[in-house]
């Protein structure tokens, strides 16, 4: 199958869960298309190994992706949602200090499923959050924010205390949950096409001559992306999704879990570039 062909069933897989409101089968879809394009993966993999020297070798490349607008509030939920997608599918990232872009790091079709996966998640993310917004049920909620003070001889300290959100927490909040779960999906979704991927072939790394195992065969691709991510990448430092975090409203964070359940991938994805900039 070549990426064309797999990124088009990835969608055609996700467009499904839209008409349903059943949140096991929409997670379904969205574990079976990150099970497809693991399985894509090694297989291209195997293919390449397999033609030798006959055919080039593919080697990793760089991409770069625009998040959002400088100044922007809440970008941190778009990069989380990102690294969620990109860690899953063999791609490195260098993030931005302001997180208004992402570098990556990979084989082109693998960044390929990341930026389909990405431009449509990130759509449906961004709609879902309006939509828990507009429902107003954030307002019944309760959130804990992270308060600086000064005490009378000036020195600094900070103590956590719970207050009630405003739209902007609600909303950061909410995305936070949902780019968590979708991490937990495609995370299980990558471990079960392993697994399928292992026993259909029915390979043993111990037995000379055997198929290599899927565990072997992206291990590969993560040590040549490794060697092309430490050639390439300039930044420093490393990332902290949580390192930065003021606020926490476990309810928001549940909200925003059960709608990356129901998330699906419509026809917005682009391909073979970079994934498009969202305001939100």
């Amino acid at each position: 199958m070549n990426n064309d062909k797999m990124l088009t069933r990835i969608g055609n897989l996700l467009r499904q869960a839209e008409g349903t409101d059943n949140q096991s089968e929409a997670d379904a879809f969205t574990e079976a298309a990150q099970r497809l394009a693991t399985t894509h993966s090694v297989s291209l993999e195997l293919a390449r190994a397999a033609a030798g020297a006959r055919d080039k070798a593919a080697v990793p490349i760089t991409r770069h992706c625009v998040i959002g607008e400088r100044g922007k509030k809440g970008l941190r939920t778009y990069v989380s949602l990102m690294l969620a997608i990109a860690t899953n599918n063999n791609v490195r990232c260098d993030i931005a200090h302001n997180s208004t872009f992402v570098i990556r790091y990979g084989f082109e079709s693998d960044i390929d499923v990341v930026d389909a996966l990405y431009a449509g998640l990130i759509v449906q993310m961004v709609k879902a959050s309006e939509a828990y917004l507009q429902s107003g049920d954030w307002k019944n909620t309760k959130i804990q924010r992270l308060v600086h003070y000064r005490d009378e001889c000036g020195h600094r300290y900070q103590r956590w205390e719970t207050r009630t959100p405003n739209r902007l927490q609600a909303r950061i909040e909410f995305q936070a949950g949902y780019s968590a779960h979708i991490d937990e999906r495609l995370s299980a979704a990558r471990e079960q096409a392993t697994r399928d991927i292992n026993a259909t072939n029915g390979v043993d790394d111990s037995r000379p001559g055997s198929a290599p195992s899927a565990e072997l065969v992206l291990k590969g691709k993560d040590v040549a992306v490794a060697d092309h991510y430490k050639k390439s990448s300039v930044a420093r430092g490393s990332y902290r999704a949580n390192s930065r975090a003021t606020t926490y409203s476990q309810a928001a964070r549940d909200a925003g879990a059960a709608a990356a359940a129901k998330a699906q991938i419509g026809e917005q994805a682009t391909l073979g570039g970079s994934a498009r900039k969202l305001t939100a």
